[in-house]
């Protein structure tokens, strides 16, 4: 008697893994589908609350208090000290679907966004105005950021209040 594999013995069992392996290439993509979709949500949370973190830390370390007409639907003009040392304006807005941050000197920086294409845009939340604000300096800041051309997001709202407006700097104290 010969030991070994017969041929039929070998087509056997080829056929047992190909078998197999069509049962679990469906579940294997499947997985990797769904493991795709949660890194790009996890990713469009990373950039809303990251977002959202430089937007209210720029509002609320502002050094002057909040004139009148900073605060619009579409932008927010904070202060900061430039290299020299002087109180600057810097404006936050959104510019084609990202967060832009426009220095004192014209130049612009994006924010958020800087792939090309674009895989993520920021987009008002709902009909509430990127920016709103009330009188004594509180900002609130909405939006919602998601996939480039797809209707669901991550919304962020916060409300700031700028802490030279909070000890209301440059009033005379009673």
């Amino acid at each position: 008697m010969k030991r070994g594999f017969l041929f039929l013995d070998a087509l056997l069992a080829l056929a047992l893994l190909a078998a197999l392996a069509a049962a679990a290439f469906p579940a294997i993509g499947h997985i990797a589908g769904a493991a795709a979709a949660e890194e790009r949500r996890l990713h469009e949370a990373e950039t809303a609350l990251f977002s959202c973190s430089y937007i209210a830390d720029k509002i609320r370390w502002s050094l002057r208090r909040t004139p009148e007409g900073a605060v619009t639907d579409t932008q927010c003009v904070v202060t900061a000290e430039a290299q020299d040392g002087t109180l600057r304006p810097y404006t936050l807005y959104v510019l084609n679907h990202q967060w832009t941050l426009r220095l004192y000197t014209g130049r612009t920086q994006p924010l958020t966004g800087g792939e090309t294409p674009l895989l993520y845009e920021v987009r008002a939340a709902g009909d509430a105005p990127y920016f709103r604000g009330e009188p004594g300096g509180l900002v609130h800041l909405s939006y919602e950021v998601g996939p480039a051309g797809l209707a669901e997001g991550y919304a962020v709202s916060a409300a700031v209040l700028p802490l030279a407006d909070f000890f209301l700097m440059g009033a005379p104290y009673e």
